[in-house]
């Protein structure tokens, strides 16, 4: 006997079922599923039982997220709009179990569960109130103790402050075979198996049902979209060979110029029509109404599409001063300005302007919301862009390369300038200075050797390629040196970090400045005496505190002098001297703290 309880709330529907024997097939079946679950579930608490090593103070949940993801190898996923990474916690943790951990660093409202190397966060939705509605036969009456509802026309009930509705299912071809006993119990008279057959019928033919309504809903919000939405017809009156003016309204059609369609347009000084199919020149302006076919050529403006309208113009515009298309696919070519709704290519003076370009070639400045090319001489600016060359600087939310003097992007692949700025550590940035908001490397360095015996460096970037600007200074023979570097940083252990980096220093000694103003007439850079330091470091790093490092390792070192420099090796394990310039080679030894 199978024993169905339905209860409806005002804020949720249970259902309660029980049975009264389970068959032999069905227990080996429930068996299998508990064992595969079961082993599944062992490999998860596996990955959960690592042990994990946080130190945070006022850190975002993004870094935390990072730093287990370096000691475990598991990383996270999350709906970024329901779960905050940018907030701040401060929490430490030593050697304890992520299963344990996790809850310390996670918000009350954010779940976890692991799937594979993966650790799913999620919030969970509140309960949305649910709306039942059924047609009851006419004679059906209220049970003493049933909820109260309200019949209206159409026989629609609706739930009034009540707790329990009783759903008839006595008309429905379905429901055969079952037996409704009371409000709240329906007994089967038929065996176990074909009850589960009727009840599953009858749950699949309601998500039928619903479904359909759904799609009819959705087709109807389309329609009133499709309604509600506006296009505005061209009024041409006349289609007509040529037309010529003088200056709108002198010419061939008077005012009528502006509501007819021509071939071929000549505009003395400058003239107004409603549509171009082919050619059009301007001494001064060009206007069209609607829209542009072929070529626009003014000595100041071109301009397509003043009403408003929707018609698409596809041409090529070439003017002094400024070319603008509101509709349609424009090529332009401006001594000033360009703008366009689409433009597979744009060059002008001073600025280029189009929602969708190929390439935008430019003075001053070129804006779009995609463009596939850009280049101008101050500055980039796109939503979306693939490449992007400027004399000053590059901005984009997403980007292939850049290449300015100051590059900014949320996402990209490759940057190249003097200071880069990127919200993701994805992509690389090679530039003197580059700054990652979130997963970026961003330390000071103060340590020394046997060469430089005080050294001072600014190293920026993410951990697979870093750029470092230094200076040093050897106190014996009063050399300052000044240089720039490559790294990258491997992770080993927990703490330790081995970072492989390269470093050339420019050397200058004391009697530089004397030597210069002794030569102030005639002062040329290449009648200096040159010195250069080339190393390589490979360092380990120790993180002993939050933010602190300290490091240590072997340096292989070239020195390149010319004979007059007054600056020798520590020692030479290889040396050679060629006309006037001297090299040698030696390893040598650093030290020093980062922070």
């Amino acid at each position: 006997m199978l024993t169905i309880n339905a209860h409806l709330r005002s804020r949720d529907v249970a259902c309660n079922v029980s049975t009264t024997a389970h068959p032999p097939k069905m227990r080996s079946l429930f068996f299998l599923i508990f064992l595969s679950l079961s082993q599944l579930l062992c490999a998860q608490q596996t990955e959960l039982k690592q042990t994990i090593s946080l130190n945070l103070h006022q850190k975002s949940l993004s870094d935390a997220f990072t730093l287990i993801t370096q000691q475990t190898g598991i990383r996270f996923s999350y709906n970024s709009q329901q779960i905050n990474v940018n907030r701040k916690i401060s929490v430490h943790v030593e050697n304890r179990e992520l299963d344990k951990a996790l809850p310390l660093i996670l918000p009350a409202s954010v779940s976890f569960k692991q799937v594979g190397k993966y650790i799913i966060l999620s919030v969970p939705e509140p309960k949305k109130k649910q709306h039942l509605s059924a047609n009851i036969p006419a004679n059906v009456q209220n049970q003493p103790g049933d909820s109260s509802f309200i019949r209206n026309t159409t026989d629609d009930i609706r739930l009034i402050d009540s707790t329990e509705v009783f759903f008839y299912l006595k008309n429905s071809s379905l429901s055969n075979g079952i037996n409704f006993d009371s409000c709240h119990r329906v007994i089967t008279s038929i065996n176990e198996k074909e009850m589960n057959k009727k009840l599953a019928l009858l749950a699949l033919s309601a998500t039928i049902a619903g479904s359909q309504v759904a799609a009819q809903n959705g087709q109807t919000g389309n329609q009133k979209k499709e309604e509600t939405k506006t296009t505005v017809e061209t009024d041409i009156k006349e289609k007509r060979a040529a037309q010529v003016t003088f200056v709108y309204p002198i010419g061939t059609d008077g005012v009528n110029t502006a509501d007819n369609e021509y071939n071929t347009s000549f505009n003395i000084i400058g003239g107004r029509t409603g549509k171009v199919t082919g050619f059009e020149l301007g001494c001064i302006f060009n206007i069209n109404k609607y829209s542009s076919e072929g070529a626009q050529i003014a000595g100041v403006m071109n301009h397509t599409g003043t009403s408003g309208n929707n018609e698409q113009s596809r041409n090529v515009q070439i003017a002094g001063v400024y070319n603008f298309t509101l509709n349609g696919v424009s090529t332009q070519f401006g001594g000033v300005i360009n703008r366009a709704e689409k433009a597979p290519t744009q060059i002008a003076g001073v600025s280029n302007i189009a929602d969708t370009a190929q390439v935008q070639i430019a003075g001053v400045i070129n804006r779009g919301k995609r463009s596939n090319a850009q280049i101008a001489g101050v500055i980039n600016t796109a939503d979306t862009a693939q490449v992007q060359i400027s004399g000053v600087i590059n901005v984009t939310n997403a980007s292939s390369f850049q290449l300015s003097t100051i590059n900014v992007t949320r996402k990209g692949n490759f940057q190249l300038g003097v200071v880069n700025v990127r919200d993701t550590a994805d992509g690389i940035s090679l530039g003197v200075i580059n700054i990652v908001k979130k997963g970026g490397l961003m330390e000071v360095e103060a340590g020394g050797s046997e060469i430089l015996h005080a050294m001072l460096s600014f190293r920026s970037g993410t951990q697979k390629l870093y750029s470092i600007i230094t200076a040093g200074y050897n106190f014996s023979d009063k050399v300052f040196a000044t240089g720039f570097g490559l790294g990258t940083e491997i992770t080993l252990k927990n703490r330790w970090r081995l970072n492989l980096e390269g470093i050339h220093y420019n050397l200058y000694n004391k009697d530089f400045d004397e030597w210069r103003d002794s030569h102030e007439d005639d002062f040329e850079w290449d009648d200096y005496d040159y010195a250069g330091l080339t190393q390589l470091r490979p360092t380990i790093n120790y993180k002993f505190a939050e933010h602190f490092k300290i490091y240590a390792g072997p340096t292989l070192n070239l020195l390149i002098t010319d004979k007059n420099f007054d600056f020798k090796a520590p020692y030479s394990i290889w040396n050679v001297t060629e006309k006037e310039v001297k090299l040698d080679a030696w390893i040598g030894f650093t030290a020093g703290i980062r922070f």
